[in-house]
């Protein structure tokens, strides 16, 4: 009986483990999804190589990182940009208030409130508010214009 026991208190560890991470999941998705419908209305964007930052705004592009366009963006959990022209890599959430140009991945989510042109590959979700050339993959869901 205590071997059961054991077996039913392993489960329901690790069911409560997958609730907590699909709520942060969830948390993750609705919080890019608000950050591109909340888009400023600046266009004037600068251009740069490139970018790392650790989580916005603690990054080389700062607090005007949303009017950069960067040509290589390296983002460790939640990076920002004014968009990107050539790779943008995050291990969590790659977040563009603009075009996306080339290669992106994310480990977990893509978002952009321009058009995406190139390859986007992520864990969960990518989100693209305008249209997409190219391909979009992405382990749970893709949401483009073309979807509307």
């Amino acid at each position: 009986m205590s071997s059961y026991r054991t077996f039913l208190n392993k489960h329901a560890m690790k069911n409560k483990s997958n609730t907590i991470r699909i709520i942060i999941l969830i948390i993750g998705m609705i919080v890019s999804i608000i950050s591109v419908y909340a888009e400023s209305g600046d266009t004037t964007k600068i251009n740069r190589k490139a970018q790392v930052t650790f989580v916005h705004p603690l990054g080389t592009n700062g607090t005007e990182a949303p009017n950069v366009v960067n040509n290589f963006s390296l983002n460790i959990f939640y990076g920002v940009s004014g968009g990107v022209n050539g790779a943008e890599v995050g291990f969590l959430i790659n977040q563009d208030y603009g075009d996306v140009k080339g290669f992106q991945f994310a480990g977990l989510g893509n978002s952009a409130t321009g058009w995406a042109n190139g390859l986007q590959v992520a864990g969960l979700y990518n989100v693209v508010m305008k249209e997409v050339t190219g391909l979009q993959v992405a382990g749970i869901t893709n949401i483009n214009r073309q979807l509307f």
